[in-house]
């Protein structure tokens, strides 16, 4: 019994060695720009509100990856990523706000050109929290069904094993909403992150 207890300390501990050598991870925040479509329509028009104006607040970006890598003799990581971008407004004269808060959740792949530009690329599963308020209504609602997709190019500036990862991204998220309408939110924009990995030898 001790013996298999031992063997089994032994190699839980040899596969997070053996992992921990090809960790990937990096976490991280963003500001950017984005643009929200509801049928392809403009919010305002959406919800019938002719004759308003939008004012688009920036958009932030947060989100983590984590992943395996390096394959040699390829520098190319796996990885799992989560995030998301939220997409606020103001809609003049008549004091309505919305939020689109469009999330990812799904594979990637990261790939290093040279030792210090990654490329990076994402798709997978998205939900959305959506919030509409024009007095008197305030309307909120999580919808489950979507796809999105997130495209990056940044540099690493560190280390052997940590760093920051500072660069550029462009997102787009595909959601139904309320009566099978399509809301459509895309966002391009900078980020500045935490980043992890094992560099090829």
């Amino acid at each position: 019994m001790k013996r298999i207890i031992l063997i089994t300390i032994i190699f839980i501990s040899g596969s997070f060695s053996i992992f921990a050598q090809g960790l990937y991870f990096d976490i991280g925040a963003g500001i950017g720009k984005s643009w929200a479509k509801i049928d392809g329509k403009d919010v305002a028009k959406a919800f019938n509100l002719t004759g308003s104006n939008i004012k688009e607040d920036p958009t932030l970006d947060l989100g983590l990856k984590i992943g395996y890598g390096p394959f040699e003799p390829f520098p190319i990581y796996i990885v799992g990523e989560l995030g998301f971008v939220v997409t606020t407004g103001t809609i003049t004269p008549s004091d309505a706000n919305y939020n689109f808060t469009s999330f990812i959740v799904g594979p990637g792949i990261l790939f290093y050109p040279v030792p210090i530009m990654q490329l990076g690329l994402s798709l997978g599963y998205s939900f959305v929290y959506t919030n509409f308020y024009s007095p008197p209504v305030d309307k909120s609602k999580w919808h489950p069904a979507g796809f999105a997709w997130n495209i990056s190019v940044g540099l690493n500036i560190g280390g052997q094993y940590n760093s920051i990862l500072i660069g550029a991204k462009y997102f787009m998220a595909i959601n139904n909403v309320e009566n099978n309408k399509k809301l459509i939110t895309s966002m391009i924009g900078g980020f500045v992150k935490y980043s992890f990995r094992h560099k090829p030898t």
